[in-house]
């Protein structure tokens, strides 16, 4: 048993890596993410891709004390040309789509960032074609960290 709690709980406070890809469908999506300063401030690289942790995460990525971490985050959580990021001028990643699922009020985004496939889950009203190159927006204040090592969640 890795941890007993509601489900609620075990969705948005997994204490591993295991329980965060156990819970929800589609499940998690984990990056390898090295810890970098800038601005004075703890940021995450996933490949090129740039990324601020809110002040909660940058305060335990500065305790964790590493320098790389596993990033996860849920499908509904990577944004897809999301206009408030546009806008914002938040950093994003650019990728190819592979496939498009529509699930009624929904479709699932399949997506290849360094060489492995990803999930995002988008509003089905989003013109979304495979084949499509696409900005993608990670949502920072919902991801999840976890200690490379350990796997569990710092």
């Amino acid at each position: 048993m890795q941890q007993v709690d509601t489900p609620a709980n075990l969705y948005a406070k997994p204490v591993n890596r295991f329980v965060a890809g156990f819970i929800g469908t589609p499940s998690m999506n984990f990056f390898e993410a090295q810890v970098v300063s800038w601005e004075e401030a703890p940021a995450l690289l996933v490949g090129e891709y740039r990324m601020m942790p809110c002040r909660e995460d940058a305060a335990w990525i500065s305790r964790h004390g590493s320098d790389s971490v596993i990033l996860g985050i849920r499908p509904e959580n990577i944004l897809w040309e999301a206009p408030e990021c546009v806008s914002a001028g938040a950093d994003y990643v650019e990728t190819m789509i592979l496939e498009v699922e529509l699930l009624g009020a929904e479709k699932l985004l399949f997506f290849l960032l360094y060489g492995k496939k990803y999930v995002a889950k988008i509003p089905a009203e989003y013109d979304a074609r495979a084949g499509e190159v696409c900005r993608l927006y990670f949502d920072v204040t919902a991801i999840h960290l976890f200690d490379c090592d350990s796997e569990m969640r710092i």
